[in-house]
């Protein structure tokens, strides 16, 4: 049913649908909240409701969709905390897309969450406080954005932990650590430069402990800087 004209609300009697398996409302100037009935649908796997005019909160009660794969938020007007339910959910492997949305306080990541999820994009929210060490743990991680934040502090040195990532973005929050590892990216610690932009060494720290890294800064008049950036914005150098 995505990408067409529909509008008005989600039933709530759509968790009578205790068969489903995927749903797609996505695209189609739904508004309205999102009703906690969903939480029935225990065969469900993928859930597409971006690109709406949803307001409100996210129903914990999605939580009790144990074989979710895929949950898209992206693009509505959902505000208040993220439950922490959805972030528990083991099932989530494939993605998890809350960007673009109105969402405040901590991302609520705990050991053990996330830790089979391929991409998080929770981009351009109101989220704020610190980042936690557990990211380190979501080993399967290979898109991670949390740009366009109110994150502050240290990058835990545990993010050199995600050795799959192939696009991280952390652009657009007030962390300082990249600034104060490279000493305000002086040229004492410039070990490259090319075409899309420059590299640095810099030095992590974590419970009184070193982590050198490289840190690549691009060049944004560069077309394609944008990607190479993402890229390798941060990963360890070898002692």
């Amino acid at each position: 049913m995505g990408n067409n004209h529909f509008t008005g609300n989600i039933p709530t009697d759509i968790g009578k649908l205790s068969k489903l398996g995927r749903l797609g409302l996505q695209n189609i100037q739904l508004s309205g909240s999102i009703p906690s009935s969903l939480g029935n649908l225990k065969m469900l796997t993928i859930l597409l409701l971006q690109g709406n005019n949803l307001e409100g909160s996210i129903p914990s009660s999605l939580g009790e969709c144990h074989r979710l794969l895929l949950l898209n938020l992206l693009q509505n007007n959902l505000g208040g905390a993220i439950p922490q339910q959805i972030i528990a959910l083991p099932s989530l492997s494939v993605s998890l897309d809350l960007s673009r949305n109105h969402f405040v306080g901590p991302f609520p990541l705990e050991d053990g969450n996330l830790k089979n999820l391929s991409e998080l994009d929770v981009s351009n929210n109101v989220l704020s406080g610190e980042l936690s060490g557990s990211f380190g743990n979501c080993v399967s991680l290979e898109v991670l954005h949390l740009q366009g934040n109110l994150f502050k502090g240290q990058i835990p040195s545990s993010f050199i932990s995600l050795e799959r990532i192939q696009d991280f973005d952390i652009s657009r929050n007030n962390l300082i650590d990249l600034l104060k590892a490279t000493d305000g990216f002086a040229s004492a610690y410039l070990i490259g430069d090319g075409s899309f932009g420059s590299v640095y060494k810099g030095v992590l720290l974590d419970d009184d402990r070193e982590q050198i890294v490289a840190v690549k800064v691009l060049n944004m008049l560069r077309r394609g800087a944008s990607k190479s950036f993402i890229a390798k914005s941060l990963y360890p150098i070898r002692r």
